[in-house]
């Protein structure tokens, strides 16, 4: 079995869920109630997982298909195989070149050679509401911890990691870390293009961006358990919004006119 299927039994908040309460309590509560959509990229994305932090179970549990996700073929094929995670060709082959893009980098492919934990699971309580709580850390090693991450290009690499979020996700799992270990590590996430040549870069988060992340998830936990609470779940707009006109509308020279338009219905 490999850790992620174990991991995902175990009691606790993760953070796959937890990120929908930055959007609204409705947001995570549709998500804890029907489950997300499972979506080829994440299966890709489990598969890049597996077989660059625990190979035997990728080799157990991955199979390929030579062919398309379509047809008697394929449906023969997934009956053949039931409790198999079907690849496509070109999906396994993307895979296994950025496994080999990884090893083969200068400071990626030592961590992933020294690593003393791969894919651990890490539990705790949050101290100031009293949740559980549980994260999957990629890798680990003595004072580190790193997340791994496939994605299109490393060129806004560095914005991404803030827009989705990945730093919220390492600073959740430092949380797990320092209740595990007993040590505060210090937080990298590696990042691998899926296209060809596969780079890779190894990004380092900083303290301050670090003690940012700490601060919302306080606050999202506290969200959380308010809502555990009263029972009630808002949206993002639970109360009416004012619409105020823009600056520029208040500028008489930049106005439109207003005669002239007659009966035009104007569409958008």
């Amino acid at each position: 079995m490999s850790a992620f299927i174990a991991y995902v039994d175990l009691p606790g908040v993760n953070w796959s869920r937890l990120k929908h309460l930055r959007r609204s309590p409705l947001h995570y509560r549709h998500v804890l109630d029907q489950g997300s959509e499972d979506t080829t990229s994440r299966l890709v994305g489990r598969a890049l997982h597996a077989s660059a932090l625990q190979p035997d179970v990728y080799a157990a549990e991955y199979v390929v298909y030579d062919g398309d996700r379509r047809g008697k073929a394929w449906t023969d094929f997934q009956a053949a195989h039931p409790n198999a995670s079907i690849l496509r060709r070109p999906e396994a082959d993307q895979v296994a070149a950025q496994v080999a893009a990884l090893h083969a980098h200068a400071v990626a492919g030592p961590m992933l050679a020294t690593a003393t934990h791969r894919e651990h699971a890490v539990t705790w309580t949050d101290e100031a509401t009293g949740i559980a709580c549980k994260g999957l850390v990629d890798l680990g090693g003595p004072e580190w911890i790193a997340d791994l991450k496939g994605g299109p290009s490393l060129d806004l690499f560095e914005r991404w990691i803030v827009r989705e979020g990945y730093h919220l996700q390492i600073a959740w799992y430092r949380r797990g870390w320092l209740a595990m270990a007993g040590e505060r590590p210090t937080c990298s996430v590696i990042g691998v293009e899926a296209k060809a040549p596969h780079d890779v870069g190894v990004f380092a988060l900083d303290e301050a961006l670090l003690t940012i992340a700490d601060r919302e998830l306080d606050r999202l936990l506290l969200t959380l358990a308010e809502c555990r609470e009263s029972g009630r779940w808002p949206g993002r707009y639970p109360d009416t919004q004012q619409v105020e006109a823009p600056s520029w509308m208040l500028d008489p020279e930049n106005m439109l006119p207003t005669e002239g338009f007659g009966e035009v219905d104007l569409e958008f």
